[in-house]
C-alpha cells in the first residue's frame, strides 16, 4: 500500500490502513464512537451522545465546541480506511458512515459502517489501552 497509510495491526491477520494520518483526537472520537458499539447491534444502528459527554469524553486541555466537533467530524468522515484481508484483497470504508449534530437536543447520533463494527468490538477494550 501506499506510504501515505498509517498503519494499525490486529492481531487476527487484518491490518487496517487510513489516510490521511489520523490526529490524536481524531483517535479519541473512533474510541468513543467504538465504545457505544454492542455485539447484538443491527447494521444500521444509530447511536446517541450528548455533546457534553462526547466532550468530556475528548480528554483535551483545551475548550472544545459544537463547531469544533462539527469541523473534526467532517474531517474524520473524509479520511479512508482500508482493511488488508488475510486471504488476499481489500475492503474500503470510512470510520463513520453519518453524523447528525442535534443542536436544540445538545446531541450527536452516528452511524458506523456495518463492515468495521466487528474489528471495532474486537479491538475497543485494546485500542483504549494503547491510546488509540
Amino acid at each position: 500500500m501506499c506510504n501515505e497509510f498509517s498503519r494499525i495491526k490486529f492481531d487476527f491477520s487484518i491490518e487496517i490502513e487510513h489516510t490521511p494520518p489520523l490526529t490524536p483526537i481524531e483517535k479519541k472520537m473512533i474510541v468513543i464512537f467504538a465504545d457505544n458499539i454492542k455485539d447484538d447491534d443491527t447494521e444500521s444502528e444509530v447511536y446517541s451522545i450528548s455533546l457534553d459527554e462526547f466532550i468530556q469524553s475528548l480528554k483535551v486541555k483545551y475548550k472544545i465546541n459544537a463547531d469544533d466537533l462539527y469541523r473534526l467530524a467532517i474531517n474524520l468522515m473524509g479520511k479512508t480506511v482500508v482493511i488488508s484481508r488475510a486471504n488476499g484483497g481489500y475492503t474500503v470504508a470510512k470510520w463513520i458512515s453519518h453524523i447528525e449534530f442535534l443542536e436544540t437536543e445538545q446531541t450527536i447520533e452516528y452511524s458506523i459502517d456495518p463492515i468495521l463494527k466487528p474489528y471495532l468490538l474486537y479491538e475497543k477494550s485494546r485500542l483504549k489501552l494503547k491510546g488509540f
